[in-house]
């Protein structure tokens, strides 16, 4: 196996991490940040409702996600596996 293809089988890993954790977080910070609207709103000055807004809005968004998160990554590894024979070369 050429370094360059290589350097393409790190590169789409690293891009993967990044699409992958995307969802979450964007949900997790959307959440985060309504729940700051309303509170500010409401006169409320305590960030354990955000916080909690936050956590929910990303452990859901993995939560409905995980399957495609789980087929992404399991293609991922097994494009790993089938180049791993050319490594030893």
């Amino acid at each position: 196996m050429s370094t360059a293809a290589l350097i393409a089988m790190a590169q789409r890993g690293l891009l993967l991490c990044l699409v992958l954790s995307l969802p979450p977080l964007c949900a997790a910070a959307l959440c985060g940040g309504l729940a700051d609207f309303l509170l500010g709103r409401l006169g409320v000055a305590e960030p354990a409702p955000a916080a909690l807004a936050r956590l929910l809005g990303g452990f859901l968004a993995l939560l409905l996600l995980s399957p495609w998160l789980g087929s992404e990554l399991a293609r991922h590894a097994g494009a790993l596996w089938a180049t791993l024979p050319a490594l030893g070369r």
